[in-house]
C-alpha cells in the first residue's frame, strides 16, 4: 500500500479533521447498515407479514431519519477531509517556504527554478487527493467490512465465510495493478519537472535565443517534452481505467455469488426473507469502500510520488545555522577575523583551505585571484550563506556561527553585479532595506544615486513598476536604484562584488565615485576585477586554489612581484 511515514506524520497538524472524516465515514456505514435492517424489515412486514401501513410506520420512519442521517454524515465526511487535505497543504507549503530561505541561495542556484515551483505548486497539490481520498479511504476499507461482518455472521454464517473469502481478492488485484501505475506515475512526474524546468528556463533566455534564431527549435522540444508528458499522463490514466475495471468486475462477480447462494438457500427455505435479504442490501455496501479504494488507488501514488521531491527538500541539510545569538545593529564599523577557515562543498570538492587573516574596523579590503580561486565563497560565508566546514570567522566579539543569520544581516549590506529588483515598485524594492522608511529617507536615498530626477519624472513616481528583475530599467538604473537601498540600509559592512563591472565607462565612473563615498566609516570586502578599486584597498587578500598566496598592500605586493604581479600582467590591469 501506498504508505510513507513521512507523510503520515504530516496529519498531527490536522488531527482532529482527520479523525473527524474517519469517524464521519464509520457513521456513513453505519447508518447504512440501519437503513438496509429496517428496509429489509418493511418488506418482510408487507410482502410476507402482511402487515398495515400503521404497524410498519415506526420502521418506515427510521428507515427516513437514517437516510437523513447518512446524508448529514456524508457532507461532514467531504468537509472535513477536504480540510484536512487544505491545512496539511497549507502547513507544508510553509515549511517548504521557510527550509528554502533557511537553504538560502547557495542551495537554490543549484536546482532549476522551474522545477522548484512544480514541487511547491503541483507536487504539493498532488496530495491533496491522497488526504481527503485516499488516505480516509484506507482505513474506511478497512473498518467498514469488518463492521458489516458484525452483524452478517450471526444471521448467516455462510454468507459471512463468503464475504470473508472474496474481500481480499480486491486488495490483491489492486496491488499488483498499482506496482505497474507507480513506475508509469514517476515517469509522468519526472517529465513534469523536466517540462516546468525547461519551460521556465526558455522564457528566462528567450531574448538570447531569439539572438541567435533557436526560437523555433525551442518550440519544437518543448512541443516533444509535452507530447512525452502526454503519453505518461495517459499511461497512469489508462492503468486508473483499467484497475477500476477489474475491481468492478470482481465486485459483480462476488456480489453475484453471494446472491446465488442466498437465493438459492432462500427458495429451500434454508434462510428467512428478512435475513436473506438484509445480506443482499450489504453485499453491495460490503465491496464499496474497497472499489472506491481501488479509484483512488493511484492518487494515493500520485502523491507518494510527488512527496519524494518534496522530503528532499525539507530533509536537505542546512549548509549554514540561522538560529543564534542575536546581536543588533552597529552604528559603528567592526574587525572581522578568519581563523584556519577551510570549506567544502558536499562533492567533497575543497573550496577555501587554512584562511587566516584579520580585517581591521574601518579597513578596505580587496580580494583578487582567478575565476574558481575561492572569493565568491568567502563572500558566501560573510553572509551566512554556508558555514565553514572547519576553523572561525570571528566578528563582533564573537563567533559568526553563533550569531542568527537574521540578525547578523542587519548589519551587512551586499551590492553585486547583477543586482535584483523585485517586480513591484521603486518604494516597494527600496522599502526591503528599510521598511519603516517615509518619502524624505527614500529621495534623500535617490538623490544620493543620481536617480531622484529620474524617479521623479515616472508616471507614478516611487510607485512606478520596475518589471521583473527591473526590465522597466536600463543596466545602470537598476544599478542605481540598488546603490539607493544599499545606502537607505546603512549597515557598517559592505560587502562588493565589483557592482560596476557591467556599466558603460561613464555610468561606471559615476557609480564607482558613489559607491566609494558608500564605503566611508565601514568595514568593506571587496570581489576586485578594476584596478582603481584594488590601489584603493587597504590591504589586498590574493587567493590561489582556494588558499591565501599572498596578502598585504598593493606596492609591497608589486615589489614582491609574486602572484599578484602575475596577475595584473596577465590581465593588462584588470584583474
Amino acid at each position: 500500500m501506498n504508505f510513507d511515514k513521512k507523510l503520515l506524520a504530516l496529519i498531527k497538524n490536522a488531527r482532529f479533521e482527520f479523525i473527524a472524516t474517519i469517524v464521519a465515514g464509520i457513521s456513513v456505514g453505519l447508518f447504512t447498515i440501519f437503513q438496509s435492517k429496517f428496509l429489509s424489515g418493511v418488506l418482510d412486514a408487507v410482502f410476507l407479514k402482511e402487515k398495515t401501513l400503521d404497524a410498519i410506520l415506526t420502521l418506515i420512519s427510521l428507515f427516513f431519519l437514517f437516510g437523513v442521517l447518512k446524508s448529514g454524515a456524508i457532507w461532514t465526511q467531504k468537509l472535513f477531509a477536504s480540510k484536512t487535505a487544505e491545512k496539511i497543504k497549507s502547513d507544508l507549503r510553509n515549511r517548504l517556504s521557510e527550509k528554502i530561505f533557511a537553504l538560502g541561495p547557495v542551495f537554490t542556484k543549484n536546482i532549476e527554478s522551474g522545477k522548484l515551483s512544480a514541487i511547491v505548486n503541483e507536487g504539493v497539490e498532488k496530495l491533496d487527493a491522497y488526504y481527503s481520498s485516499y488516505l480516509p479511504q484506507f482505513f474506511l476499507a478497512n473498518i467498514i467490512p469488518v463492521l458489516i461482518l458484525i452483524f452478517v455472521f450471526p444471521i448467516d454464517l455462510l454468507s459471512g465465510f463468503v464475504f470473508l473469502v472474496t474481500g481480499p481478492v480486491i486488495p490483491f488485484f489492486m496491488i499488483l495493478i498499482g506496482k505497474q501505475a507507480e513506475s508509469l506515475s514517476k515517469k509522468q512526474w519526472k517529465t513534469l519537472s523536466y517540462l516546468s524546468s525547461h519551460f521556465f528556463d526558455v522564457i528566462q533566455g528567450l531574448t538570447t535565443l531569439k539572438l541567435f534564431g533557436q526560437s523555433k527549435n525551442q518550440i519544437k522540444k518543448i512541443s516533444e517534452i509535452s507530447d512525452e508528458f502526454r503519453k505518461a499522463t495517459l499511461g497512469v490514466l489508462k492503468i486508473a481505467f483499467l484497475s477500476a475495471l477489474v475491481l468492478e468486475v470482481l465486485s459483480t462477480i462476488s456480489i453475484a455469488i453471494v446472491s446465488v447462494e442466498v437465493g438459492l438457500r432462500l427458495l429451500y427455505g434454508k434462510i428467512e426473507f428478512y435475513d436473506a435479504f438484509f445480506v443482499l442490501l450489504l453485499a453491495p455496501e460490503f465491496y464499496l469502500p474497497m472499489r472506491l479504494l481501488g479509484s483512488s488507488f493511484h492518487a494515493g501514488i500520485d502523491g507518494v510520488t510527488a512527496s519524494k521531491s518534496i522530503f528532499e527538500i525539507l530533509d536537505a541539510k542546512n549548509v549554514a545555522k540561522i538560529s543564534g545569538a542575536r546581536v543588533e545593529k552597529s552604528s559603528v564599523p567592526f574587525a572581522i577575523e578568519f581563523r584556519e577557515v577551510a570549506f567544502e562543498y558536499r562533492s567533497n570538492t575543497q573550496v577555501l583551505k587554512n584562511i587566516s587573516f584579520k580585517i581591521e574596523a574601518g579597513e578596505k579590503i580587496a580580494l583578487v585571484g582567478k575565476s574558481g580561486a575561492g572569493k565568491s565563497t568567502l563572500l558566501n560565508l560573510l553572509l551566512k550563506f554556508i558555514e565553514p566546514t572547519r576553523g572561525e570567522i570571528l566578528a563582533k566579539g564573537g563567533k559568526l556561527s553563533e550569531i542568527s543569520r537574521e540578525s547578523w544581516l542587519r548589519n551587512v549590506t551586499y551590492l553585486s553585479q547583477h543586482p535584483y529588483l523585485f517586480h513591484g515598485s521603486v518604494r516597494e524594492n527600496l522599502l526591503l532595506a528599510k521598511p519603516n522608511a517615509n518619502d524624505s529617507e527614500l529621495f534623500a536615498a535617490l538623490e544620493f544615486a543620481n536617480i531622484e530626477n529620474f524617479v521623479r519624472s515616472l508616471p507614478q513616481g516611487l510607485d512606478t513598476p520596475t518589471g521583473e528583475r527591473g526590465a522597466a530599467l536600463s543596466g545602470g538604473q537598476v544599478q542605481r536604484i540598488a546603490l539607493a537601498r544599499a545606502y537607505l540600509k546603512n549597515a557598517p559592512i559592505l560587502l562588493l562584488d565589483e557592482p560596476t563591472a557591467n556599466l558603460d565607462p561613464e555610468i561606471e565612473e559615476e557609480i564607482s565615485a558613489k559607491i566609494f563615498e558608500l564605503m566611508k566609516n565601514k568595514t568593506v570586502i571587496t570581489i576586485a576585477h578594476r584596478l582603481k578599486t584594488i590601489e584603493n584597498s587597504d590591504k589586498i587578500v590574493v587567493l590561489q586554489n582556494g588558499e591565501i598566496a599572498e596578502l598585504g598592500t598593493h606596492e609591497e605586493l608589486l615589489r614582491k612581484g609574486g602572484v599578484y604581479a602575475t596577475l595584473l600582467n596577465y590581465y593588462a590591469g584588470a584583474v
